[in-house]
């Protein structure tokens, strides 16, 4: 990939989409860029100044006009829900792609050397521990399939890659992985396949990719403050594969009634939050797309999906209400190695859920924790919010600030 200046690598734009919805914000105050996951589109204008703070009441939660068919209750993909006073409040933390191009498991290899493995992608993760650990539920989003631990390896256009990843996801605080991307098919079922078992062997769940059809009907549930929480994970397409005949099921492709039937399932498995993960819009533009603003009204006027959030434009996007519930249209790059504009920030989501009087959750607040991954030797994961004492690198105040008014800006009509 050809050098870039770094000097300027974020600027402003992830915490001001959200202070303008009237979300309550945790200050993320003051002070990130990136080769390619597709062919690079034009890049998007430069987000207008911040509007003027004002406060603004969240819409009551609409239910759904009509109701999914109900279907025969499949056993659940679960851990059983934690010991514990029912109905307390909990945090969920969400975060952007995890998209491991070449440099990233080649970082991988020097961090392992010495230690007896190929891969150690700890070290690169080590900075958001903190971050994830912090919530009582994480989730990553796996966009890639993996492949054996002695390789072949592969980067773009199709993906195969170290899976070592996944228990390095899991000695961070992750609990669970939404697998459904345009990714998915890049190294076929057998990936699939792989991708799922290396999931479960790191103590992972997974949610939007599956290897039978009964898999595939079962609700992902994650216990989490004595409550069952599900996820759900869907793409809006597999770059030209087609799924295998025979085999809808082996990767999930948004389809509105299929997704609420699913969240009526969860519901009906026991869940009392469904979070649903939807892969979709326009690479490095950072305002969501037709598709985007049309399946994410959809799923909110529905009673069963409580919060939705979003992947693939490996840039910010919006964080708004919609259906007076929270969204995320797109949470930009976590670990990823591309050299675009603003492709370096990301942003956590650390969401707070909380026990209504109706016996439901809603979601009460965000902290959007704005990301930067490093652009020199050593890569590195990092938290771009200003420590309480020294100072940071020009490039984190930078990730921070893009982050920040990213969060904030108001997605007209939504």
């Amino acid at each position: 990939m050809p050098a870039q200046d770094h000097r300027r690598p974020g600027r402003r734009a992830v915490l001001a989409w959200m202070v303008a919805t009237g979300l309550p914000l945790a200050a993320c105050t003051a002070d990130g860029d990136g080769s390619a996951d597709g062919p690079p589109t034009p890049a998007a204008p430069a987000s207008p100044p911040p509007a003027p703070v004002t406060s603004v009441p969240a819409a009551p939660t609409a239910t759904a006009p009509t109701t999914p068919p109900r279907s025969a209750r499949a056993p659940a993909r679960t851990l059983p829900p934690t010991a514990g006073p029912p109905l307390r409040a909990f945090t969920v933390a969400v975060c952007g792609d995890i998209l491991l191009h070449s440099g990233l498991w080649e970082q991988a290899a020097r961090d392992a050397a010495g230690a007896g493995e190929r891969y150690d992608f700890r070290p690169m993760l080590a900075g958001l521990a903190p971050v994830v650990g912090s919530a009582d539920l994480a989730i990553a989003h796996l966009e890639t399939p993996v492949g054996s631990p002695s390789g072949p390896f592969s980067g773009y256009p199709s993906f195969t890659v170290p899976p070592a990843i996944l228990p390095a996801l899991a000695h961070v605080g992750f609990a669970g992985v939404s697998t459904a991307s345009n990714h998915s098919l890049d190294a076929g079922v057998a990936g699939i396949g792989r991708t799922i078992e290396a999931v479960r062997a790191a103590g992972l769940l997974h949610a939007g990719t599956a290897t039978s059809a009964t898999q595939s009907q079962q609700p992902t549930l994650f216990g989490v403050a004595g409550v069952s929480v599900a996820l759900l994970s869907y793409a809006y397409g597999f770059n030209g594969y087609r799924l295998p005949a025979g085999r809808p099921w082996a990767a999930n492709l948004i389809d509105v009634p299929a997704m609420l039937l699913a969240a009526r399932r969860a519901r009906e498995a026991g869940a009392v939050v469904v979070m649903v993960a939807v892969h979709a819009g326009e690479q490095y533009v950072q305002q969501p797309n037709t598709e985007q603003r049309q399946v994410f009204r959809a799923l909110t006027a529905s009673a069963d999906v409580d919060f939705v959030y979003g992947h693939h434009a490996h840039v910010a996007q919006p964080v708004t209400r919609v259906n007076g519930k929270l969204v995320a249209y797109g949470l930009g790059n976590a670990v990823a190695d591309q050299r675009l504009p603003h492709t370096r920030d990301g942003m956590t989501a650390l969401v707070r859920l909380t026990p209504t009087a109706a016996g439901r959750y809603a979601v009460t607040s965000v902290t959007p924790v704005p990301t930067w991954m490093s652009d020199t030797r050593p890569l590195r994961w990092l938290d771009a919010r200003p420590p309480a004492a020294g100072a940071h690198s020009g490039d984190l105040r930078s990730a921070a600030r893009w982050v920040t008014s990213a969060a904030a800006a108001r997605v007209t009509g939504a």
